[in-house]
C-alpha cells in the first residue's frame, strides 16, 4: 500500500474509534432509550453512531487537506 492510502486508512480508523468512544461513553448514557443502539439491530442509535463517525472522518480529512 502506498502512503496516501495508509493516510486515508488511518483517518478512517481514528474516526471510527473516536466516534464509537464518544457515542458509547459520553452520548449513549444520556440519550433517550429509543436513540440507544441495541446489539445486532438497525436502529436510530446505530444511525447516530454512523453519522458521528462519518462527521469525524470528514473533519479529519478536511483538516489534513488544510495542513
Amino acid at each position: 500500500m502506498n502512503h496516501p492510502r495508509l493516510t486515508v486508512l488511518a483517518d478512517a480508523l481514528g474516526a471510527i474509534l473516536a466516534g464509537n468512544l464518544l457515542y458509547f461513553l459520553l452520548l449513549s448514557p444520556r440519550l433517550p432509550e429509543v436513540w440507544r443502539h441495541q446489539p445486532f439491530a438497525f436502529d436510530p442509535g446505530l444511525v447516530l453512531d454512523f453519522l458521528l463517525c462519518l462527521g469525524l472522518f470528514g473533519a479529519a480529512r478536511w483538516l489534513r487537506a488544510r495542513v
